[in-house]
């Protein structure tokens, strides 16, 4: 999945969402990158990363499934779905620094349940 898919290190975790949802894609800013493997790997590190994979559904029936962030030791996690607009339809906020109560499935893993 990650061939597929636009990464940005922050790495004053400075930028925040609406700086990014300005983008028409993250490939305009200057530091992002694709990776060339099908696994992304993040070593432990202070910086934050943004990611942005383009997922359409090309049939007429609606799809489901379970996007699993594979290093469960991530603080913080926040997940956006924006529409062909660019408005956000979903969010979810996961990570360490949440309850584990919390979690949408009782995983030791982060799970996102995704709908289009």
């Amino acid at each position: 999945m990650d061939r597929y898919s636009w990464v940005l290190e922050d790495k004053n975790d400075a930028l925040v969402f609406k700086d990014i949802a300005q983008l028409k894609k993250l490939s305009e800013m200057k530091n992002a990158f694709q990776s060339k493997s099908d696994v992304p790997y993040i070593d432990f590190t202070t910086s934050a990363y943004w990611m942005e994979l383009n997922v359409q559904n090309s049939i007429d029936s609606d799809r489901r499934f379970i996007l699993e962030l594979a290093k469960p030791l991530t603080n913080q996690v926040d997940l956006y779905i924006l529409n062909n607009q660019n408005s956000i339809v979903k969010e979810f906020h996961k990570g360490d620094d949440f309850v584990f109560e919390q979690r949408t499935y009782d995983y030791r893993k982060f799970v996102f349940p995704i709908e289009f």
